[in-house]
């Protein structure tokens, strides 16, 4: 009699607590454009006037596509079919406005409905958008990150640095990169996964000048000191290094291949 009422009791205790809600994640739609306007309002105001321009079918000053194309590259979350979140990634720009880099995937937005915190949200969009780059050929994912956001991408098995701290990086056989938060916007953290082969990565401090300068500097160190392997270094890396030590700056290649270090 004692363990029928027990069972009784769990059984209404169960039936009167809240059920957890199951939250679906994939990409978005056309249709979802009015949801994510609406959660950029009240979550990420900074990213609304290019999220509108998406919405409105207006071409990006960024992007070279059809803006409303743009939305089927957001991940969303949804709960009773609900958006309660999203994210954006699109290809890394290169350096000197040369295009973007397919292999190289840049996180530029991710929010979430704060009514709907504890449900994984934040993490499950991080965990989707590796997965669609990772899917399209990426090898590696950036993103910039406020600073109450880092546990989130720690947790998500991201490297996130510190807010003084830039990020460099070489393909096999391409273009060095370089990237470092902006001073004027509210995300002083670089963070990053790596999702497939590159042939190197290191950060380096960020001094003001151009990112992809100071990256050649910080390469050319390394490899003096023995912390990069010289074999790594791709020859449009080394074109890179002679530009930025002949006029102080680097716009991506395009010079004579210097051969020592």
């Amino acid at each position: 009699m004692g363990k029928q009422s027990a069972r009784k009791r769990a059984a209404r205790e169960a039936a009167a607590s809240p059920q957890r809600p199951t939250v679906v994640f994939g990409p978005s739609a056309p249709a979802d454009a009015e949801a994510i306007l609406d959660l950029s309002r009240t979550r990420l105001p900074v990213a609304l006037p290019l999220i509108e321009r998406y919405a409105e079918g207006r071409p990006s000053p960024f992007e070279p596509r059809v803006a409303r194309e743009l939305l089927l590259e957001f991940s969303v979350a949804r709960i009773d079919g609900r958006v309660v979140g999203y994210a954006y990634k699109q290809p890394f720009p290169r350096p000197g406005g040369q295009g973007y880099e397919p292999e190289v995937a840049n996180l530029v937005f991710l929010a979430a409905n704060v009514g709907r915190s504890g449900l994984g949200i934040g993490n499950g969009l991080l965990r989707e958008c590796a997965v669609r780059a990772k899917a399209t050929g990426a090898k590696l994912i950036t993103a910039h990150v406020p600073t109450e956001a880092i546990t989130l991408y720690e947790r998500a098995g991201w490297t996130v640095l510190a807010a003084d701290r830039g990020l460099a990086w070489q393909l096999p056989g391409g273009i060095l990169y370089g990237d470092y938060p902006k001073a004027a916007l509210p995300f002083p953290h670089l963070a990053y996964k790596q999702l497939g082969q590159i042939s190197y990565a290191f950060d380096f401090a960020n001094d003001g000048s151009a990112p992809v300068h100071q990256a050649t500097q910080e390469l050319r160190r390394q490899v003096r000191a023995g912390e990069i392997d010289e074999r790594m270094v791709s020859d449009i890396a080394r074109r890179q290094i002679a530009i930025s030590a002949q006029i102080g700056t680097s716009f991506g290649p395009g010079a004579t291949p210097v051969r020592r270090f």
